[in-house]
């Protein structure tokens, strides 16, 4: 650079080190009209540009001093900063790649890629960025927590809670470190520390956003309820309130039997996020059970108007109108889920079924069985433990059968679920076969190691491809999926050995031969039963009433246990 070229130089530097940009970008252009392929005046230009609030005319400035100068990732690094000023987040991403690329021990490079890759959802490349910022010597309290934030969204829970420690140590009063840290420590069941962490948090910061709703649910784990009770009620009157929040209170009141009021924070719940599908049904299932229908189909009708591509509003809202017997408009809602979710996962046939809004179906989709089972497959052991009387009555049964001498060389547990049946009838068996259309359910069932074969898959396609296999076939709460007992019962038949026993439970009907109950089961009658195990080549050997489980109300569900076997 020539002295008076210097000179140009450093008056726009004068310029630009005062603030005073207009002047600055004037000099930087007579500057570059002298010299074109200066590149610190191009830098500078983008520098001034980006102070003066214009980034992407700094994109422009960057980029030219980038191209004449390829290798220089300080110019990069600006040009990064530049892209992210306009809004270009993956654009900045790759400058401060390309810039780590010439210079990788640079932390503030390190630090500000990783920050870009968490703003993009890329949390490897943000876990990796920050971990190396902070082993460069940059563990500043925003590289620590961008860290442990990465670290628990990629599923590194020690990790995250480690870093979430370091920080407090060297911020105690850190509240987003606080919450994170009682977050992370909530998510790897260590709920004493979480509350610990929770009411560290309340007392520096008793409004800070989510603290008390999140504080709330620790407490629940703990059977702390009076006190998550409380907390609740400080959280839902917070003006900041999340819809999270809402919902989790909502479901302990339901618990609680307080329906009134947990449907009103139900509403609340969907008016600040009305695209959840969990608030939705919650939503709807408690207006079906307080009888408020019509205020659902009000509010469903306008959420399909917003937001007509959402299928599950289109689904409650078809419900809503069975609920209110307006059997044509429930079906035209119904017919519009269905073009959206053509393998009906959440059972509009059932639901139309039950209403009488269309003849009763043969069953429910796979998609619906396998979306149902997924749902309840992480907490379906405590489930059949809990007012479920189900498994008990089959292990009567199952027992008797063995008592009278009948062999148990090899059994087939049906819809095996998490092999929570399996367990009790292990000890007494030769070889226990499993089966299950969850994949879910059969995960959780491999995790016990009780079964000698375990496949997920179709029943039928399992049991016709077995064929005079087993001595006994359990199938605990499953046929009651199917309207047709008879065409369900003919492959259990087949797939027994001469001889060989049944044992299954279905839901009571009194009223009538078959029924299809709300919950979107089947009931079937005494006499149904009895023709149907005639008519798949089985002979009765006990048919008896007992109560299968109790519902959220307490109110008692009949079930019918039946023992048959292969002629």
């Amino acid at each position: 650079m020539s002295d008076g070229l210097e000179a140009e130089f450093d008056r726009a530097m004068a310029h630009f080190e005062a603030g005073d940009f207009t002047a600055a970008e004037l000099a930087c252009r007579a500057l570059l009209v002298s010299e074109p392929n200066l590149v610190d005046g191009h830098h500078l230009l983008g520098a001034v540009l980006l102070q003066a609030g214009r980034p992407q005319d700094a994109v422009e400035a960057f980029m030219r001093a980038a191209d004449l100068a390829p290798d220089e990732p300080e110019i990069l690094g600006n040009l990064a900063v530049a892209y992210e000023a306009s809004g270009a987040v993956q654009q900045a991403a790759n400058a401060y790649r390309q810039a780590l690329s010439l210079d990788p021990f640079d932390p503030h490079l390190n630090a500000a890629f990783a920050t870009m890759s968490q703003a993009l959802g890329q949390q490897e490349a943000a876990a990796d960025g920050f971990r190396k910022a902070v082993e460069l010597g940059e563990a500043t309290a925003e590289n620590l927590y961008g860290l442990a934030l990465a670290q628990k969204m990629t599923g590194q829970l020690g990790d995250a809670i480690a870093t979430c420690r370091r920080l407090i140590e060297q911020t105690p009063k850190d509240l987003e470190a606080l919450h994170l840290q009682a977050v992370c420590l909530s998510e790897g069941s260590d709920f004493e520390g979480a509350a610990e962490s929770f009411e560290k948090l309340i007392a520096l910061e008793p409004g800070f956003p989510g603290a008390h709703g999140n504080y709330a649910v620790v407490l629940a784990k703990l059977k702390r309820r009076s006190e998550g009770r409380a907390a609740f009620e400080v959280a839902v009157k917070m003006p900041a309130v999340e819809a999270d929040c809402l919902l989790n209170f909502a479901m302990m009141l339901e618990e609680d039997k307080q329906e009134a009021r947990a449907y009103e924070l139900y509403r609340r719940a969907f008016e600040l996020e009305e695209n959840s599908a969990v608030i939705c049904e919650c939503l709807a299932k408690q207006a079906m059970r307080l009888n408020r229908n019509v205020e659902v189909v009000e509010l469903f009708t306008g959420l399909t108007v917003r937001q007509p591509s959402l299928p599950f509003a289109w689904f409650y809202l078809g419900q809503a109108l069975v609920a209110e017997g307006q059997a044509e408009t429930a079906r035209h809602a119904m017919a519009k889920y269905l073009s959206l979710d053509p393998e009906d996962k959440l059972g509009s046939q059932l639901v139309l079924g039950a209403g009488s809004a269309i003849p009763l179906p043969d069953g429910p989709s796979e998609a619906y069985l396998k979306n149902f089972y997924r749902i309840r497959a992480a907490h379906w052991d405590e489930t059949v433990v809990e007012a479920y009387n189900g498994h008990d009555i089959i292990m009567a049964a199952f027992d008797m059968c063995l008592s009278e001498g009948h062999e148990a060389a090899r059994v087939l547990d049906a819809g095996c679920g998490t092999g929570s049946l399996g367990v009790r009838m292990k000890p007494s068996v030769g070889s226990l076969d499993g089966v299950d259309i969850s994949n879910h359910m059969v995960g959780k069932a491999q995790e016990k190691k009780i079964y000698d074969t375990l496949e997920t898959g179709d029943l039928f396609d399992f049991l016709v491809a077995r064929k005079d296999t087993y001595s006994i076939v359990v199938a605990a709460a499953i046929l009651f999926h199917f309207r047709d007992l008879t065409a369900a019962l003919k492959p259990v038949c087949a797939a027994l050995r001469p001889s060989g026993q049944a044992i299954f439970t279905l839901f009571k009907n009194a009223e009538s031969d078959l029924r299809l109950n709300e919950q979107g089961f089947f009931e079937h009658s005494r006499r149904k039963i009895e023709a149907c195990v005639a008519e798949a080549g089985l002979r009765l050997i006990d048919l008896h009433e007992a109560v299968h489980e109790y519902n959220s109300d307490d109110e008692p569900r009949p079930c019918f246990c039946v023992r048959c076997e292969r002629v």
